[in-house]
């Protein structure tokens, strides 16, 4: 489960190459990983189970 809902990869901001977009996303990413209960809930809350999880927005297959 915990597969679906991993956690981004910070990136580290060097040089022209690192965007302000880059540095506010790695800036607010939670450093506190959920549990399968905090996951659990969630998807109760969304009105999905682990055998039906779909895109909150549009209702479409998950893709992130």
């Amino acid at each position: 489960m915990k597969k679906i809902f991993r956690m981004p990869t910070p990136v580290k901001i060097v040089g022209r190459i690192s965007s302000i977009t880059n540095a506010f996303v790695n800036g607010i990413i939670p450093v506190i990983e959920p549990t399968d209960a905090d996951i659990e809930k969630t998807l109760t809350v969304l009105g999905m189970n682990k055998s039906n999880i779909v895109c909150a927005y549009c209702g479409d297959t998950y893709t992130e």
